[in-house]
Order: structure tokens, then C-alpha cells, then sequence
């Protein structure tokens, strides 16, 4: 008769098992739903957030932009320059404009309408050791791009007037870079500014961290 008593008992413990199982959260984990946005031959190593859009620029000459919203149509192009082969791997954004970097040589920094989608190229830089590879803006005004060395100082260039005019600073403000210390095209996560400091992270053979507290003008 042991048999008989021990069965119900079993299952009255598997469904408390079963019961304390499906009840418990782990307050570490949560479910999203992954969608697929874009079907397109490119890699995207410039992204940022604007609003309902999600802008983008990768290789190929390509930029365009991807719509959250219901119904809304997304947008892609190219932009041609004497036959180059574009790739671009910085991206920044004012309320009116988004801006685009190149990698290696020449630089080509452009500018895109929000509005208009038209294009203009706002700053050019040519030399064998030029590579861009982050950028942001610090205020609707202000905007910084940062690359490796051409001489012995971090490639810095610099804007005042929300993107129509650049500047490249010069070494002798700028601290001196290690033999094989450079910057990574990281996707603009080796910049950042807060609470009115201005970080850069380099790599290579040496990896700093450099704080400027003037907006990177030292």
C-alpha cells in the first residue's frame, strides 16, 4: 500500500515545483523583440539616434536613415566624389544637421540637411597618414573630431559655428603622442563629453586617457 500514498504525493510536489517555477522573475533579465530594419551590402560603423530615425553612414559612399514610425518611409544614397570609394565611420548631429566622417586619405567630412537631405562638404583634409575616427558635438555650436597623428600629436579639428567652418589644431597645444599610439574606429565610443570635460581614449602601443576641460582646445 506504500506505493499508493507515495504518488499523490509526488505529483502534489511537482506541481508545487512546477507552480514556484513559473511565478519566479529574475529581476536581471528581460525580453525584447529584435526586428530586421535593413537588407543591404554594407557595414555600418557610424549609427546615432535621431528621435524616430536612426541615421547612418558605412562604406560604399553610403548614408541614409531608418524610420521607427508606422508607414514612414526610410531613405538611402550615395555620395560620389571623383570616383572614390567612401567609407565612413564618424557620424554627429545638430538639431538641423547631421555630419559624416571619412576614414584615411583624403578626409572628407560632409553635412546632411535633416530637412532638404541635400549634402555639402564642409571640411577636406589630404596627407598619406590622415584617418579620422570619432566626432561629436559638445553644444548646437560646438563640434569635435579627433584622429591619429600625422605628426606627433593627436589629429584634432574643431568648429565654432555649428559645422560650416572646421579647423585643425595645432601640435603644440595638443599632447604628444607614443610611437604607435593612436585612436580606434570605434564607433564614437572613444569620445565623450560631460559635466564640461572633454575625454579621448587612445590605443596601440600606449593607451591614455586625455581630459581636457576647454572643450579640446588643450
Amino acid at each position: 500500500m506504500i506505493e499508493y500514498y507515495l504518488l499523490p504525493l509526488l505529483l502534489v510536489l511537482l506541481n508545487a515545483c512546477k507552480s514556484t517555477h513559473e511565478t519566479k522573475t529574475n529581476p536581471y533579465y528581460t525580453k525584447i523583440k529584435i526586428d530586421t530594419l535593413l537588407h543591404d551590402k554594407i557595414s555600418v560603423r557610424a549609427l546615432l539616434v535621431d528621435q524616430h530615425k536612426i541615421w547612418y553612414a558605412g562604406n560604399g559612399n553610403k548614408f541614409g536613415f531608418l524610420t521607427l514610425e508606422k508607414d514612414a518611409q526610410s531613405y538611402q544614397t550615395t555620395i560620389q566624389n571623383n570616383n572614390l570609394k567612401l567609407e565612413f565611420r564618424s557620424i554627429a548631429q545638430t538639431n538641423n544637421s547631421v555630419f559624416i566622417l571619412t576614414v584615411a586619405n583624403p578626409a572628407l567630412l560632409y553635412r546632411i540637411d535633416k530637412k532638404t537631405l541635400q549634402t555639402e562638404l564642409v571640411y577636406q583634409e589630404q596627407h598619406e597618414k590622415v584617418f579620422y575616427d570619432a566626432m561629436l558635438f559638445m553644444n548646437e555650436k560646438e563640434g569635435i573630431a579627433i584622429g591619429d597623428p600625422t605628426e606627433n600629436c593627436p589629429s584634432i579639428i574643431k568648429t565654432a559655428d555649428g559645422g560650416n567652418t572646421w579647423t585643425k589644431l595645432p601640435c603644440s597645444t595638443l599632447p604628444q603622442f607614443a610611437t604607435g599610439e593612436s585612436f580606434f574606429a570605434a564607433s564614437n565610443t572613444n569620445i565623450t563629453y560631460k559635466e564640461g570635460k572633454l575625454f579621448m581614449v587612445s590605443g596601440g602601443k600606449s593607451a591614455n586617457c586625455y581630459v581636457s576641460d576647454n572643450k579640446g582646445f588643450s
